[in-house]
């Protein structure tokens, strides 16, 4: 069996033995950790994990803790108590087995944290944006809406040197430009609606997924070498090109259930947009039911507070409320 080990030292959780740390709330200065947390808790717990709360000083963390390892309990009495030597967090750096010889840029310890699952997807993504020059390579995620394809891209978002692009608006002017004309090209391309690009503008895609790029110098074409891993986002690759396709790395995902959706959309509310936890529960229920994600929920807290019933409209218009099952 696996451990799962919460540090508020840390604001970390790391699975072992898995060679990667990543967090999965930030408890600091949070409203209601217990519950922000529960989610995350009864994730892991299905999927087989221990739950080990790190011994922590100071009053206020070590009442964190308990109300956490009371959360624990509840959920899961006959946690066994054997994990006690689990090694510091703060020795574990973040995708120090995945990054290239040389490079010695750390991911941030929140990368991912609002995504519940998806443990295969997240570590292909962390392999992708470390790696070099030698090593690279560029993955698409496809799934159906409410599948956390965009909400995969946004979290890769605030990395360092990263550019994030939706299809419908790129143009191969533009896509060029962002390359040539910029003194701070993107290490990290992330496009979202693939499937809605146009043709010429794929076309030019596919020489920067090659490494290079052309552009017009004293009336010549010049073909100049770039360092982009590309992470595109659709709903199907069914109107894309083979050429395109095999340049890729395919990652299909399955829908949410509506317990997980519930769990992420409310997780994201809380730890991206610092919505108290019964508040981004109550809307993560209600969001949930009527298919919507964790966008529409944004939009929908943004009012919440101001106007309650613009808010509850708001969320009727998402749709019918849905049935999980048959």
């Amino acid at each position: 069996m696996a451990a799962a080990y919460f540090s508020f030292e840390n604001q970390r959780l790391c699975t072992n033995p898995l060679p990667l740390c990543q967090s999965a709330v930030t408890i600091s200065n949070m409203p209601g950790p217990a519950e922000v947390i529960k989610p995350a808790i009864q994730h892991l717990i299905r999927g087989g994990f221990s739950i080990v709360v790190d011994e922590v000083r100071g009053s206020y963390r070590r009442r964190q803790a308990d109300e956490v390892s009371a959360t624990v309990t509840e959920l899961r009495p006959d946690i066994p108590d054997e994990y006690g030597d689990l090694p510091p967090l703060d020795q574990t750096r973040i995708g120090d087995s995945l990054a290239p010889p040389g490079e010695d840029d750390q991911l941030p310890g929140g990368l991912f944290a609002v995504v519940v699952g998806m443990d295969y997807e997240k570590r292909i993504l962390r392999q992708c944006v470390t790696s070099g020059r030698d090593t690279k390579f560029d993955v698409l995620i496809v799934g159906p809406p409410g599948s956390a394809k965009s909400l995969l891209l946004e979290e890769l978002r605030p990395l360092p040197d990263t550019r994030y692009v939706a299809g419908p608006s790129m143009s191969p002017g533009g896509l060029t430009s962002m390359f040539v004309d910029s003194d701070n090209p993107p290490r990290i391309l992330l496009i979202d609606e693939i499937d809605k690009t146009d043709p010429a503008t794929l076309d030019r895609l596919l020489t920067i997924m090659d490494g290079t790029v052309t552009r017009v110098r004293h009336g010549s074409q010049v073909d100049e070498a770039v360092n982009c891993r590309i992470i595109a986002a659709a709903n199907s690759e069914a109107g894309l090109r083979p050429a395109l396709l095999t340049r890729f790395w395919i990652m299909p995902l399955n829908d949410y259930t509506l317990e997980e959706r519930r769990a992420v959309i409310a997780g994201f509310l809380v730890t991206r947009r610092g919505i108290a936890a019964d508040t981004a529960q109550e809307i993560a229920n209600q969001v949930a039911e009527r298919g919507g994600d964790t966008r529409d929920a944004a939009q929908i807290a943004s009012v919440w507070e101001k106007d309650p019933e613009l808010a509850h409209e708001m969320i009727k218009r998402l749709g019918p409320v849905r049935k999980e099952g048959p």
